[in-house]
């Protein structure tokens, strides 16, 4: 993800030291020092403990069954029990039972929203990162890490940005048309918002604020690219803007805008009316666009006609001018017959109305708004400042991020590919790689399996269903060209870097990466483009729909979620679940309007995509009566769906394909001081991944944003739909986490 994370698959709204090696045949003495601790810490008497040798290294016996004491297994132990509350009866409250410990002896630091397996995974990674990009350039190292080390040092370089910002900030304002707050010489004649949005796709600035027009893939036919036409991205969240000046995030949002105008040199006066009315605008565009809720159907967000269909039915553009301008290619040629996917038409026709009600001033002031509020955290010491106090309502935090760790984040998200081949080269293990693609494989199998036994499925949506599964593509780790110092070259060929300006540096990167784009318009769409992967530097993993892919980047294979060295009922609880998350997405209440090639198609038979419906909407119901203990807030189920029916078949297909794995490899060990069955174990594994403890502040936000429920609720949620769980931990009937009524879609 770049910059300003602009999606092509926005339609979908749907993205570390080597491990140790093991040394089998080595003599238990090896081990008395581990051992030590760890009777120490668990007060178990060491004599209790006899030896025998198994793929773990080493592992001792009590009462017939198998302990491990490796490195790997001892440190993991160690980390379930600091994470857990052993009081906690795990049939009433998992969550609590896996991670209470955690929640209680963790603390947030004053830069963090939040504290978790995600963020401390992601520190370890850009400190790390920090390491190879404070070394000092080779004149024998690849020109583009030579790029990726300048970017770094001019981030750094925070004496000069802050001496700089106020010319470049005002010289790049004047250069789109200027800001009227700014200007008492300001000409609305002059001004068309057009031309503006013209000035930034020149300059390597999105230009969304009014729409979004991007090159996609077509979702009819996914090897060929069309021009995309969507709703305007806002600077704050849907539910909060539509409720204008009565919520107060709208009113912290608009005393920001106010402040900056008055940093770059606006009367204060001025800047309070000229900010208000800028907001107000922002407000009523935010009221004719289309709530979260009402993006799932992506058929209805497909509406695919010609330039000359478009500009008869939406003349609020000039289409063939604008496209012209946003595509900035001679080669490239568009007319009327050039075709173009409007997603929300209804949104182009108000939109009509309401520009021909605005003022150009207030136009000019609100796009211009959007671009420093965009701008912002490249810019000076006091406006990041002013930046923190904003976020501070959204986030809780105190503090801004050390710079290091802003400018290391911000130079693998704005060259990723670099970043992505100097880390991996440097860190990444080829047996982590291996290990995940072996899991993946065992996952897939046991998917397909669960397709084709499916009770409520026709056979011919079973077929399909089955052939989408086998083709679903996956990539772990990093693309082999990683490796390829001449291919990382080539991807940066065009970039210039003759400035000394952090700012500048960044939007002639955003402006290649734009460029790149629109000259793939006329390109057949290739799937397996190895420079469109994700990021290989971020903790997460993706599906996505129209490549009908997952990819699992080498940034969370690694800690808690992976590790080759320790029992793979940890590694199935983790990352497993992860996988199969991951893979069901292709198959939830929005990737299944897909087809194994990406494409959007009905391919359901009707009794059994109402069978789906009918599935899905018990974990609708399920999750609407979620309630935070926290924040005392709604769980909204709709909005939550697509994670949620991940998550619940996701975890079930790790969990049969770890049956499956221990059919061909055999019985693991148990892990020491732990009195927990493997079964347990994986249970206990999957949710420590999700221990989490948060500001309440970002709680808020997350449960009325984000797709995902939190993390708490999203454990409890899970588990109580698994009767597999249920039966590990020997929970009653009726028990908080074996309800009568379960639901499955997968």
């Amino acid at each position: 993800m770049n910059l300003f994370e602009t999606l092509a698959s926005i339609k979908m709204e749907s993205r570390h030291t080597l491990t140790q090696r093991r040394r089998t045949g080595c003599r238990l003495r090896r081990h008395n020092r581990w051992v030590r601790a760890l009777c120490l810490l668990f007060l178990v008497p060491q004599s209790a403990y006899g030896h025998e040798g198994n793929r773990h290294e080493r592992c001792l016996t009590t009462n017939k069954e198998a302990v491990c004491l490796t490195p790997a297994c001892i440190h993991s132990a160690s980390t379930i029990i600091y994470n857990m509350n052993a009081s906690v009866d795990p049939c009433e409250d998992f969550y609590n039972f896996a991670c209470g410990g955690f929640v209680a002896r963790m603390t947030i630091p004053d830069d963090y929203a939040t504290v978790s397996p995600f963020t401390i995974t992601q520190e370890k990674l850009l400190t790390q990162l920090r390491a190879v990009l404070e070394e000092p350039v080779s004149p024998t190292e690849p020109n583009a890490y030579k790029i990726l080390k300048k970017y770094y040092a001019l981030c750094m370089d925070t004496a000069t940005i802050d001496k700089n910002v106020l010319s470049v900030m005002t010289g790049m304002l004047s250069s789109f048309g200027g800001w009227p707050v700014l200007e008492n010489d300001w000409m609305a004649e002059n001004f068309d918002w057009k031309e503006t949005m013209y000035r930034f796709r020149k300059a390597g600035m999105p230009a969304f604020s009014i729409v979004y027009i991007f090159p996609g893939t077509n979702t009819y036919n996914t090897s060929q690219n069309i021009m995309n036409c969507d709703q305007a991205k806002l600077s704050l969240d849907r539910r909060h803007l539509v409720n204008g000046f009565d919520d107060k995030f709208v009113q912290y949002y608009y005393q920001y805008l106010v402040d900056l105008a008055v940093m770059l040199g606006a009367n204060k006066t001025t800047a309070v009316k000229e900010m208000e009315e800028s907001v107000k605008f922002e407000v009523a565009l935010t009221k004719i666009t289309l709530a979260t809720e009402d993006r799932r159907n992506a058929t209805a967000l497909t509406n695919i006609m010609t330039l000359a269909e478009a500009q008869d039915r939406f003349p609020v553009i000039p289409w063939v001018e604008y496209l012209e301008n946003m595509v900035d290619d001679p080669s490239i040629n568009i007319t009327l017959a050039e075709e173009v996917d409007i997603g929300v038409p209804n949104f182009l026709t108000d939109l009509d109305g309401l520009l021909k009600l605005t003022s150009k001033r207030t136009l000019a002031n609100y796009i211009m708004s959007q671009f420093v509020y965009t701008m912002v955290p490249f810019t000076s010491t006091q406006m990041r400042s002013r930046r923190l106090k904003y976020i501070q309502h959204f986030k809780g935090t105190s503090q801004m991020n050390p710079r290091w760790r802003e400018c290391t984040e911000q130079a693998s998200k704005e060259l990723p590919i670099a970043s992505g081949s100097l880390y991996v080269q440097k860190y990444f293990s080829d047996e982590a790689k291996r290990g995940a693609e072996t899991m993946v494989n065992y996952l897939k199998d046991e998917f397909l399996h669960m397709l084709q036994t499916s009770k409520w499925m026709d056979d011919a949506t079973r077929k399909k269903a089955v052939k989408k599964a086998l083709k679903m593509s996956s990539q772990i780790g990093y693309p082999e060209e990683y490796l390829d110092d001449a291919k990382i070259d080539g991807v940066y060929e065009n970039l210039n870097v003759d400035t000394n300006d952090y700012l500048t540096l960044t939007l002639n990167i955003e402006r290649v990466i734009s460029d790149k784009s629109y000259k793939e318009l006329r390109m057949l769409m290739n799937k397996t483009d190895w420079t469109q992967q994700s990021s290989v530097t971020v903790v997460n993993a993706y599906y996505n729909p129209i490549e009908n892919g997952i990819e699992l980047p080498a940034g969370i294979l690694q800690g808690v979620f992976f590790d080759h060295q320790r029992p793979n009922y940890l590694n199935f609880g983790s990352i497993g679940f992860a996988i199969g998350h991951e893979i069901t997405h292709g198959f939830d209440d929005m990737g299944r309007q897909y087809d194994e090639n990406g494409a959007l198609s009905d391919w359901w038979e009707e009794h059994t995509a109402n069978q789906f419906l009918k599935h899905a909407q018990c974990i609708i119901d399920q999750f609407n009566n979620y309630t935070s203990p926290i924040t005392n807030q709604q769980i909204n189920g709709i909005n939550t769906q697509g994670e949620n029916i991940a998550d619940n078949g996701g975890i079930r297909k790790a969990y049969l394909a770890y049956q499956n794995w221990v059919k061909d490899k055999g019985v693991e060990p148990k892990l020491p001081g732990l009195q927990y069955t493997p079964e347990q174990l994986f249970w206990i594994s999957m949710a420590n991944t999700w221990c989490v403890k948060e500001r309440e502040e970002y709680l808020i936000q997350e449960i009325l944003t984000d797709s995902h429920p939190p993390s708490d609720i999203r454990v409890l949620g899970l588990v109580s739909n698994s009767e597999y769980f249920s039966k590990d931990f020997h929970c009653k009937s009726n028990s908080k986490m074996n309800p009568a009524h379960k639901c499955q879609v997968w």
